[in-house]
């Protein structure tokens, strides 16, 4: 049964309050055009993050890869935040989500799988450096 909050916002499958996924998933089916959609946004939203720490001038390969592995930090512990929110004080994922980039949070708002996705796209970005 969904958990119904005032000023929730729900976006396909996932029902938001603030910043925060409130774990309910549609019992219906997703076309292949929704979900063609939703890959297009996150891979939108993951190129973003990239962007926003795309190396400067001055920043060596290295510092590039100390802020990928920084970001994902934070993604991957707002990520188990919100697996487990039912077990946790809502300060600590407030905390977190506040902690992360803008590019960060827009992930985030897109919910778990887009999480998930941006974490994997590091790791498969790190693996070929």
């Amino acid at each position: 049964m969904p958990i119904t909050v005032e000023e929730s916002i729900s976006i396909d499958s996932y029902t938001f309050s603030g910043v925060f996924l409130i774990m309910t998933q549609d019992t219906s089916s997703q076309s292949d055009a929704n979900c063609e959609k939703q890959l297009r946004n996150m891979q939108i939203y993951f190129n973003k993050l990239i962007e926003s720490i795309q190396p400067e001038v001055n920043r060596t390969e290295r510092e590039f890869t100390s802020l990928i592995r920084i970001s994902q930090q934070r993604l991957m512990t707002f990520k188990e935040l919100q697996l487990h929110y039912l077990l946790i004080n809502d300060e600590e994922r407030i905390d977190a989500f506040d902690a992360m980039t803008k590019a960060e949070q827009a992930i985030a708002l897109l919910g778990l799988p887009a999480l998930t996705y941006a974490i994997d796209q590091i790791d498969r970005l790190l693996q070929a450096d």
